[in-house]
């Protein structure tokens, strides 16, 4: 979901001139956003043992 985010945001820079289409851009946002998710699961299992 994080790429295609990415590519949207990218995809609309292009079309209207403002900004810069760069494609980096769209596989560094897709790592992040993999990356936090992952961060965040691990947090949440964490959390709802603590809890239990």
């Amino acid at each position: 979901m994080g790429v295609l985010i990415s590519a949207a945001i990218e995809l609309c820079q292009l079309i209207f001139m403002r900004g810069l289409f760069e494609w980096d851009d769209m596989i560094h946002n897709g790592l992040g956003c993999m990356l936090g998710s992952v961060i965040g699961n691990i947090i949440l299992k964490k959390l709802s043992k603590l809890f239990k």
